[in-house]
């Protein structure tokens, strides 16, 4: 029996004294749905962190491709110091170098030997003295372990005719040296390749003179000049990438037209395996080259019509050159097709970007 005034228990503290049941309690720990939106997030912040990082690289890689530019064009003027004006020969085949009477040497220390005639064709091993024989400027993008790979083994390092062949052949810059310097060879005097062209003035008439410029102050206009541009090999086809860091470097750079002869152009079809130009279509591509200077795609691919060194975009968009007045610089493909910065006489034409000569 209650007594009077004592309280009343509630059911569910009787339940708990009696072992009853306990109210549900929120488990601890993450749930799925928690989980797959935290790991969201951390993808995220990867990816942004990742495209940060790969920028950066590219980043670095531009910059030291264009310090490297510059100390070769360094060597190159001081060349030409040393030869009176004169600039560097693009290329000399052997029997000009005997008729010449020249030699080419590399140096370690005191160490000095020959090169043979057959690898100073190309401009490397004639270059190299005047880069204090370091072939970092022009080959640290091999990215060779050995610091010596490249060295001639007469002078304690592992580059047999293979290794004298790649420092020839594969420099990371090609060389504007079908326009400046010029290629000679001899059968059996030299004899200097459109050293007698014919090509027409702005005024319709045809005129003949050497489409190459031998002497630094024969230059038409220094800060336009290409001197080195980043370059490769490529056969005929098309090339879809816009970027190739993987690419061997060629010695050798030509414009898009090379005489009379379309080499190269920016494109964005996909579907080429080869292809060949003929007289009558390049008559027709002036207007079409002229277009396309406006609207070039960073990332348009390459249509080449014909074996040869061509720019090459090898840390992103953008092709590494340095001008004749020491500028060095990052440049589309668009720019590149103005011929007035490969060679002397486009300034006298009517249309710098379709501009040609004879051989």
């Amino acid at each position: 029996m209650r007594r009077p005034h004592e309280p009343v228990r509630s059911s569910s503290s009787a339940l708990t004294r009696s072992g009853g049941c306990t109210p549900a309690r929120r488990p601890h720990g993450f749930t799925l749905v928690e989980m797959l939106a935290v790991i969201a997030v951390i993808a995220a912040l990867l990816g942004v962190l990742l495209v940060g990082l790969q920028a950066a690289q590219r980043s670095s890689k531009r910059t030291k491709q264009l310090s490297n530019l510059k100390q070769v064009f360094q060597g190159w003027t001081q060349y030409a110091g040393n030869h009176g004006d004169s600039i560097l020969p693009g290329y000399l085949d052997v029997n000009t170098q005997a008729a010449w009477r020249v030699k080419y040497k590399s140096k370690v220390g005191t160490q000095e030997v020959v090169i043979p005639p057959e690898y100073c064709a190309e401009y490397p091993w004639r270059l190299l003295p005047y880069l204090d024989h370091q072939t970092g400027p022009m080959f640290e993008y091999l990215d060779k372990s050995d610091p010596d790979a490249l060295r001639p083994p007469q002078l304690g390092g592992p580059a047999l005719g293979q290794g004298l062949l790649e420092v020839s052949q594969n420099p990371e810059f090609g060389y504007n040296g079908y326009y400046l310097g010029g290629r000679w060879t001899a059968n059996p005097d030299p004899v200097l390749t459109f050293g007698n062209s014919t090509y027409q003035r702005a005024d319709g008439q045809n005129a003949k003179a050497s489409m190459v410029a031998t002497k630094i102050a024969s230059i038409v206009q220094p800060s336009e000049m290409i001197v080195f541009c980043a370059s490769t090999f490529r056969d005929p086809g098309y090339y879809n990438e816009s970027k190739d860091e993987g690419a061997l470097g060629w010695s050798t750079i030509v414009p898009h037209i090379l005489a009379d002869q379309l080499i190269w152009e920016p494109s964005d079809g996909g579907n080429y395996s080869s292809v060949s130009v003929s007289q009558a279509d390049l008559n027709g591509f002036s207007n079409h080259i002229l277009a396309q200077k406006t609207f070039v795609s960073s990332q348009a691919g390459m249509l080449v019509s014909q074996p040869a060194g061509v720019p090459l975009r090898r840390h992103g968009p953008t092709v590494a050159l340095v001008r004749a007045d020491g500028n060095t610089n990052a440049t589309g493909l668009g720019d590149l097709l103005d011929q007035r910065k490969w060679m002397n006489a486009a300034w006298s034409g009517s249309n710098p970007f379709a501009f040609t000569h004879s051989p």
